[in-house]
């Protein structure tokens, strides 16, 4: 390929060179006998290489949950290794709480960032429970030390409630009491007005 620099003023001496486009990694590499395990709070990913590494940067090790995927639906939830020789991984587990199937793959990446795709290969479940420990998380549940109802409504509530009924109940005598009205005493003849 020859390459000429051009502008309004003229033009540079032309340069010669080559380029090799690179599209894949190169050696059909490829990981098998992928086996996932967990231990505590991780996963650790074992996987054999077929292949010559040479043009291999790292490894990607790329996961899903749900249901398993074909090479050209691989998900890009993935770990990477250090280097290209590597054949293991260690991968936090997700905090969800919930049941899950969890489907894995492995990939050879070069320095270009170049891979292909490829199926899940193992899977794993996983299981969670949901934790419902009330720790001080900082929310506004108060708890019943004696300040709060059995029913969670925090005890000034019930001082306000009293009073709504004290004053109602004053107001309803009050209202009642009124003098007569035409009609002379002892309540005959009364316009009753509630």
């Amino acid at each position: 390929m020859t390459v000429r620099v051009e502008n309004t003023i003229g033009h540079s001496t032309p340069g010669e060179g080559s380029v090799i486009a690179d599209k894949a990694v190169d050696g059909d590499v490829s990981a098998s006998s992928l086996t996932v395990q967990e231990d505590g709070e991780t996963w650790v990913v074992n996987w054999a290489i077929t292949g010559p590494t040479d043009d291999v940067d790292h490894w990607n090790i790329c996961y899903a949950r749900g249901d398993d995927f074909d090479a050209p639906n691989m998900p890009t939830t993935c770990e990477s290794t250090t280097d290209g020789s590597a054949t293991t991984v260690t991968i936090s587990k997700p905090t969800a709480a919930g049941s899950f199937t969890y489907y894995f793959t492995a990939v050879p990446v070069d320095a270009l960032s170049n891979y292909a795709g490829a199926a899940s290969m193992n899977e794993i479940d996983y299981f969670r429970a949901a934790d419902n420990a009330n720790v001080d998380d900082g929310t506004n549940t108060i708890s019943d030390g004696g300040d709060a109802a059995s029913s969670g409504v925090p005890g000034w509530t019930w001082g306000v409630i009293g009073g709504v009924v004290v004053v109602a109940f004053v107001a309803g005598a009050f209202i009642l009491s009124r003098g007569d009205g035409e009609g002379g005493s002892g309540g005959e003849g009364k316009d009753w007005d509630y």
